[in-house]
């Protein structure tokens, strides 16, 4: 099987695969079923769980989601080795994004317990 070697813009994809994965993650713990469209399943979530995602991570979410969709998968991407700080500026922002949630997660099963 010949493959094809990785593409910088794989990296702004795998970072919104991450999202993907933690908002559909977070729906099933919290009893709905993802639609595996994200930006349904995350208002649906932040209904469900407003402190866990409010209104405000709700539009950073989005945000994030957007800029590494049309820097990532979309063809007119012009990701490459001339521009890696926005590859880093993606992949910086997922990081925070997650580390931000998973934060917020903890509290919230925290103080429920």
């Amino acid at each position: 099987m010949i493959s094809e070697p990785p593409q910088i813009r794989d990296v702004m994809t795998n970072c919104r695969s991450a999202l993907e994965s933690l908002v559909e993650d977070l729906s099933v713990k919290e009893g709905l079923v993802p639609q595996k469209w994200f930006s349904k399943d995350l208002l649906v979530l932040a209904k469900k769980n407003p402190m866990l995602i409010d209104d405000a991570l709700v539009k950073l979410l989005r945000g994030a989601y957007d800029f590494l969709s049309l820097k990532g998968p979309h063809p007119y991407s012009t990701i490459d080795q001339s521009n890696l700080s926005e590859v880093l500026f993606g992949m910086e922002h997922t990081y925070s994004i997650l580390s931000l949630i998973l934060l917020r997660y903890t509290a919230v099963v925290s103080s429920s317990h």
